[in-house]
């Protein structure tokens, strides 16, 4: 390719805008988010200040060596957030320390970023993001450091006034259940590190609590051996056959409870513990056979063999229920 002197002037003058461009949003940056001292600002971002965002995200002001590798399942759970309008400003800060340098904050600039350049976000669509400023060099190793909570802990706090309306067994379903709907991904075997808000988790909720509360709602379960794979299956079932889901909840329910006011009580052939209803005995059988053979037996496993055993026993029932 032969480059002309036209061709030669218009890349420089490209580059000139830039850096033009640059040097306006460094100036920017500087005079609304460079402080002296601590304090603390609420802005309202809109798509007209992208150029002033991207550069907040840019190594100008975030040094790569020290940042920590960007998750982008954290950036598309952010994302989602904003989307379906469940931003809470209030929720978390960015903050900028004495010198200009971001301390965090990147996953949220790069979700807020790529919102706005979305052709399905509003024009008149805002944001309004928290900043501390003027923080201490010092505070890094004490910002992001806390452990945040898990979905179980997620899944037992209060929304508003009202606590969601859901006991322990109902938890790892809900769990699985918004992985799978929200990441369109098989939730035990793939879905660990999949992160899911808790609106989402809140919407699985609402849309299936009819079905949790058939399942589920009543007490008097095995407090082992009727894990969340189990359980998961048994919902799975039941969202294509309620009544037949439902017949064996209350099946485990009424061996449990009949065996424990026995005396003595039936002792299970495969382990050191009460004789329970055929499906968990089936489950311990198979529990017992990987342990022999020195295997880890979790929940994708326990999920399959509870499948394999509801398909022998119900004829009726098509395998197509339990694929994700």
């Amino acid at each position: 390719m032969t480059i002309t002197k036209t061709t030669f002037n218009k890349a420089r003058k490209a580059k000139t805008q830039e850096k033009e461009s640059t040097d306006l949003m460094k100036l920017k940056f500087d005079i609304n988010f460079v402080k002296n001292s601590f304090e603390y600002k609420q802005f309202t971002f809109t798509k007209r200040d992208l150029p002033l965002i991207e550069y907040m995200a840019s190594e100008f002001v975030n040094d790569p060596e020290k940042n920590r590798a960007k998750d982008n399942d954290n950036i598309f759970r952010i994302l989602r957030c904003l989307i379906t309008n469940n931003w809470y400003e209030e929720v978390s800060d960015i903050h900028v320390d004495i010198n200009g340098n971001l301390k965090n904050g990147q996953h949220t600039l790069d979700a807020v970023i790529q919102w706005f350049n979305q052709d399905e976000t509003p024009k008149g669509a805002s944001v309004v993001i928290g900043f501390k400023l003027g923080t201490s060099e010092d505070s890094m190793p004490y910002l992001d450091s806390s452990r945040p909570r898990n979905i179980d802990q997620n899944l037992t706090i209060k929304h508003g006034r009202e606590t969601m309306p859901i006991n322990k067994f109902m938890r790892d379903v809900i769990k699985f259940e918004t992985r799978r709907t929200i990441h369109k991904i098989d939730p035990l075997n793939f879905g660990g590190a999949r992160r899911i808000n808790y609106y989402e988790m809140e919407d699985v909720v609402n849309k299936n609590q009819k079905l949790l509360n058939s399942l589920f709602g009543e007490l008097g379960f095995p407090m082992s051996d009727f894990g969340g794979g189990m359980r998961y299956a048994i919902f799975r079932l039941g969202k294509k056959d309620l009544k037949l889901a439902t017949e064996i909840c209350d099946e485990i329910r009424e061996v449990h409870m009949a065996n424990s006011n026995k005396s003595p009580k039936p002792e299970s052939d495969h382990c050191n513990k009460m004789e329970e209803h055929s499906l968990i005995e089936h489950i311990r059988s198979r529990k017992a056979s990987a342990k022999q053979k020195e295997k880890v037996y979790d929940n994708p496993l326990i999920y399959a063999d509870v499948v394999d055993w509801i398909l022998s026993k119900y004829s009726k029932v098509s395998n197509k229920v339990f694929l994700y």
